[in-house]
């Protein structure tokens, strides 16, 4: 698990990378809806109220590092590096950062979940998600 990873929230600047470094500033959004189905019919499509969405998992060259559904700092060495969320849906970006420069990605998943229609059994997860240049 890399430590260097640094929790920012939503909607601040990133910090300065450390001298001669650089770093890359990930945002983690998600939306997620409900769809209700009796047999093959869908009888509700609503957001998702009640269900909780599990954080990203996340690899930077290869390595875990810490992940949640904000924004985070990951301090690294001037070059290139690949960033990869495996979950809820993979995404790969690769990306080379320059000393004192600062990366902006965005990761957006979009989940459906599948459930009977009294609402009590999950019968499928539907991701998918997108990587790259964000704000």
């Amino acid at each position: 698990m890399s430590a260097a990873a640094l929790f920012v929230g939503a909607d601040t600047d990133p910090p300065t990378p450390p001298g001669g470094q650089a770093g890359v500033l990930l945002t983690f959004f998600f939306t997620s809806q409900v769809q209700l189905y009796r047999g093959d019919v869908l009888v509700d499509d609503r957001p998702n109220w009640d269900i909780w969405i599990p954080p990203p998992v996340l690899l930077i060259d290869g390595a875990p590092a810490r992940a949640s559904w904000s924004s985070w700092f990951y301090p690294l060495p001037v070059g290139a590096h690949q960033v990869e969320i495996r979950e809820p849906a993979a995404a790969r970006q690769q990306l080379d950062v320059v000393v004192d420069g600062v990366a902006r990605l965005r990761y957006e998943a979009a989940i459906t979940i599948r459930k009977d229609h009294t609402d009590t059994h999950v019968l499928r997860w539907d991701t998918s998600a997108t990587l790259g240049s964000g704000s």
